[in-house]
């Protein structure tokens, strides 16, 4: 399945660089009086760790476990609900999907290539 936000470490770096920016910007901006942008080594880092720590903190209380996006189609005039990390289901998902539904089986894993685990489906005819 994807990756939690609070592991996407690429996209963390990044906005984590971004937020810094733009609060040393307004501490500047609110202190005109300040005439340079000195901050030690120390503390620079210290700031850092306490703002990455903070940002998982909240990536992982808000945004790790919230709802994934199920999307539908029709597969045997069935309503499939379903969450794919291609987003889309392929040709083999949906022939894997109406054996199952053939069998009598009602929900299940996608799997990817490799055989991992790529998604998940269920019917939902209500």
């Amino acid at each position: 399945m994807n990756m939690k936000p609070s592991e996407d470490f690429n996209r963390l770096s990044n906005v984590l660089e971004a937020a810094e920016t733009a609060f040393w910007k307004v501490v500047a901006d609110s202190y005109p009086e300040a005439t340079s942008g000195d901050f030690s080594p120390y503390a620079s880092l210290k700031f850092s760790e306490a703002t990455e720590a903070a940002v998982v903190n909240w990536l992982e209380s808000n945004a790790d476990n919230a709802e994934p996006d199920w999307r539908t189609t029709e597969i045997l005039l069935h309503n499939i609900e379903y969450i794919h990390d291609n987003i889309v289901i392929g040709d083999e998902d949906a022939e894997h999907i109406a054996y199952c539904i053939s069998q009598g089986i009602r929900e299940g894993e996608l799997t990817d290539d490799d055989g991992g685990q790529a998604g998940y489906w269920r019917i939902n005819n209500g």
